[in-house]
């Protein structure tokens, strides 16, 4: 069952929510001020770096991000 992230259109507020069916993201609501037509948002995903790559250049996040 994917965990997705969204952003309220209305306050702008982000948040996750686990989805188990099509059914329940239509129904879907703001946590903070309740607004009914929340944005998904493409995620970040881990990534392994084998042993030749440097965690600075290349897995580490880069500027930006959510506050």
């Amino acid at each position: 069952m994917p965990i997705f992230e969204y952003r309220c259109r209305h306050c702008h507020h982000c948040f996750e929510v686990l989805i188990r069916n099509a059914m329940e993201e239509s129904e879907l609501k703001c946590p903070h001020c309740d607004g009914g037509d929340p944005e998904r948002m493409l995620s970040l995903f881990a990534r392994t770096c084998s042993s030749k790559e440097s965690l600075s250049s290349t897995c580490g996040p880069t500027s930006g991000g959510f506050s």
